[in-house]
């Protein structure tokens, strides 16, 4: 989705290297906007409305920088409203923030902040990247620990 968002609003179109499109919109962010966009969440996240809002703040010649604001704005609520319902069903209130996405430092201090304001513990990379690498790292080390030598 950040491809998209990235190339509706022009700020990439084509990326030249591996999360490129993510990277820049991340880089204009206006920080002031506090709105987010609306989606659905039932059995799955429905990002139609979305979609269909990021559209139509393109239409309406909205600044890439507030539509960047809104669209990360939009996820960090999902993952907020998606840990609450988690918690609900599950009695657990631990909320691990990892994968490349979580290398946007936007999404990442909001996210972990928005989640400590509900009483989630939040872990998040200190040493191992939240990218591939570190995903890989723990495959391994599940492995390892499965695994009688």
């Amino acid at each position: 989705m950040f491809d998209a968002v990235a190339a509706m609003t022009g700020i990439c179109i084509n990326n030249g290297f591996e999360a490129e499109a993510p990277m820049r919109l991340e880089s204009i962010i206006d920080d002031e906007i506090w709105e987010k966009y609306p989606y659905e969440m039932k059995d799955i996240i429905c990002f139609d409305q979305t979609i269909r809002n990021i559209v139509d703040d393109v239409l309406n010649h909205i600044a890439p920088p507030v539509i960047s604001a809104k669209f990360h704005n939009t996820i960090i609520d999902v993952v907020r409203e998606f840990a609450i319902h988690a918690s609900q069903k599950s009695g657990i209130n631990k909320v691990v923030l990892s994968g490349g996405v979580f290398q946007n430092r936007y999404l990442l201090t909001k996210t972990e902040k928005v989640l400590k304001e509900k009483n989630f513990d939040v872990y998040t990379h200190i040493k191992v990247p939240s990218n591939d690498g570190g995903l890989s790292l723990g495959q391994l080390a599940i492995a390892a620990a499965t695994i009688k030598i």
